[in-house]
């Protein structure tokens, strides 16, 4: 139903206000040392995807669980609304079953995707 839409919302908003705020709080800095408005952009958009990519793998494992136990009838939708703490609760679990690291798998695509839409802003 419609609460599927908003599965995971808190954590969504979350990595969405960590990458805002790594991005327009490290542009200035990095201008500083930079005249490059484009690579200044680049590198702020790259430095916030990868400061929020652990929010989210663990946003995207618990949207999935989420998704899967209403889909299955393991969690009524109805009686369950997505809160942040599913989020730090799916963190948990990717850093128990495969380690730290885990929490930065995909970062590498990400940083070139928000990098380059952040030198997009930036100019």
């Amino acid at each position: 139903g419609p609460q599927a839409l908003y599965a995971c919302h808190f954590g969504l908003q979350a990595r969405q206000a960590v990458w805002t705020a790594v991005y327009f709080g490290s542009l200035p800095l990095i201008l500083q040392q930079s005249s490059n408005l484009f690579a200044a952009g680049l590198i702020a958009g790259a430095f916030g995807a990868l400061v929020n990519n652990p929010i989210d793998v663990c946003r995207s494992v618990a949207q999935k669980d989420l998704l899967t136990a209403w889909s299955t009838g393991t969690i009524p939708t109805v009686q369950y609304f997505p809160y942040f703490g599913r989020t730090l609760d799916a963190g948990r679990q990717v850093v128990s079953a495969r380690g730290i690291p885990a929490l930065w798998s995909g970062s590498a695509f990400k940083a070139a995707h928000l990098g380059f839409g952040g030198a997009l802003v930036a100019v």
